[in-house]
């Protein structure tokens, strides 16, 4: 497992600061990978649902859901799993602190990246990346729920 337990860096006086320190060093943790948490092949997937103007957040998430069961037993390994999990779950427990300055949106942007990206950076994929750090913190506010149907 690459991320282990890391309660400590998350406290009352969690702030972006800090935030974008723990995501630094898993930015360095997480692109020293072959591939990203999230598979190369998944992106395109995901940046064209997270483009459906029709869907909801709600939506959005049993996608996420569909995505991951689906793509989980070929190109996903439970190395993968663990890390997505762990650094979904320090997401949400950095969003979710009452005394955090940071939102689910400015979570998924600064771990977002690291988690799910084209494979090669060409400027038309490039300007979608938005949308994958958009996704992941939807799906960092959501991590349970998505969590418990994948078991």
């Amino acid at each position: 497992m690459i991320i282990g337990k890391y309660d400590f860096l998350v406290s009352d006086d969690c702030d972006i600061t800090r935030f974008a320190e723990v995501s630094t060093v898993l930015k360095f943790i997480l692109l020293g990978m072959r591939d990203p948490v999230i598979p190369f092949a998944m992106y395109r997937e995901i940046v064209k649902m997270l483009n459906d103007k029709e869907m909801n957040e709600n939506e959005k998430i049993e996608m996420n859901i569909e995505l991951l069961k689906r793509d989980w037993s070929g190109k996903f390994k439970d190395c993968n799993k663990d890390t997505l999990y762990y650094v979904l779950d320090l997401c949400y427990k950095t969003c979710s602190d009452a005394a955090s300055t940071i939102d689910f949106e400015a979570g998924g942007y600064l771990v977002g990246k690291n988690i799910c990206r084209p494979y090669k950076n060409k400027i038309s994929e490039i300007k979608d990346q938005k949308m994958s750090y958009i996704n992941t913190g939807l799906m960092a506010k959501e991590y349970e729920k998505i969590f418990e149907s994948l078991r």
